[in-house]
Parts: structure tokens; sequence; C-alpha cells
């Protein structure tokens, strides 16, 4: 015999209001997608460029501009795919609860989606072959496409965030303790990543003028600022 849920329980499962979350909220699964989209660039195309990587060295195969260019198209995937877009998909889902309101503009994580791991995509193509083939047009601008993919995705995901925090029809902040306590590094990731995107799209620019390579100083604090 099944003994029946909280009635509670059940109204925070059809994400219909409670007496501490005045607004629905959405169910986990408009944020799996991103979750997903995360494992599957780590697993299939970071491990897979870090295997190249390791073979060559192990290879004694003569290292050129290429290996420089996938070196930094791995770590990008990997920060900005693998961890970066987990971590979204975690505040998607995390934020609205703690704010005690719903998703602002959940129409809008596909759009995220879509941005990010496309602009990570092309990055982790366009790097490499452009490192091999210097002036190709098209690696040119797939590689500047690229930051520009990567700039919106980020920024439609902190128009998202923000919206939440500003979701009209909210508890006052005063009435959300636990919120104040992150408060402080909620505002140091929204300024990390939204800098992060920016010094990405004038790396992606200048290493797109030359044989692919970002130079290594602009490099670290754009993935700095991502680990931030």
């Amino acid at each position: 015999m099944a003994w029946p849920l909280p009635k509670t329980f059940q109204r925070v499962m059809r994400g219909a209001p409670t007496p501490r979350s005045p607004l629905p909220q959405q169910p986990f699964r408009v944020v799996t997608p991103m979750a997903r989209t995360a494992l599957l660039l780590g697993a299939a195309g970071g491990f897979a460029l870090a295997s190249v990587l390791s073979v060559t060295l192990a290879a004694h195969i003569t290292l050129g501009p290429w290996w420089a260019a996938t070196a930094q198209a791995h770590g990008r995937l990997q920060v900005f795919g693998w961890v970066g877009l987990f971590v979204f998909s975690v505040a998607f889902h995390f934020l609205p609860r703690l704010r005690g309101a719903g998703l602002r503009w959940p129409g809008l994580a596909p759009w995220v989606l879509g941005a990010m791991a496309g602009g990570l995509v092309l990055c982790a193509i366009s790097q490499p072959l452009l490192a091999v083939t210097p002036g190709a047009w098209l690696w040119q601008a797939a590689l500047i496409l690229s930051g520009l993919l990567e700039l919106a995705g980020i920024g439609l995901a902190l128009a998202v965030l923000l919206g939440t925090f500003t979701q009209p029809g909210a508890p006052p902040l005063r009435k959300r303790p636990a919120l104040w306590g992150v408060l402080p590094f909620l505002g140091c990731v929204g300024a990390s990543l939204a800098l992060s995107a920016l010094v990405n799209l004038i790396n992606v620019i200048q290493a797109a003028g030359g044989v692919g390579i970002v130079s290594a100083a602009t490099d670290d604090i754009s993935v700095t600022l991502g680990l931030l």
C-alpha cells in the first residue's frame, strides 16, 4: 500500500505555489538538456581533444601552432562547456527556489544552450583548423562567430538570472535570508562571466587575424574569469 504524498510536496512537484514559494516553479526538465549537453561536451569533446594532445606528445610528433590552438580550444570547452553549462543548469533550477519565484523567461533556456554549445563547438573545430590553414576565411569567420555566440549565450543566461532575481510578485528580499548569504557570490559570478565573454570575443578576433592562437596572457584572463 502506497502512502499518499504530503499536499505541500505534491504542490512542489506540480510546480504550483506553496506557502514558501508564492510563484510557480518550473520542473527540472527545463534544465535537463543543459546538464546532458555539458556532460556530452566534456566526454565527447573535451576528452577527445585531450586524447589527441596526449598521444601527440607521447609519440614525439612535431608540435606546431595547431597543438597550441588545440590546447586552448580544449581548455575553453572544458571550462565553459562541461563546467559552465552544468553550473548554468544548476543555477536555473536553484536560484528560483532560493528567490521564491519562478524562473523568468524559461523559454530562453534553449537559446542559452544553443548559443553556448554552438559557440564552443565552433571554437573547438575552427581554432585548430585555422592554425593548420592560416588565412582561411571560413575558419576565421567561424572562430569570430564562436565568440559572438558565447557572448550571446552568457548574456541571455545572465538576463534570465537577473530577471528571476527581480521577478514581479516575488517575496521581498528581507524575507529571503538565505539569498542574502550568497548574494555577493552571485554578483561576482555575473561580473566574471560577462567580463570573460567580452575578453574571449576580443581574443578570437585577434586569433582570427593570425594563426588561430590567442596570446597566453589574455587566454589566462578569460579562463580565470570563467573559473571564478
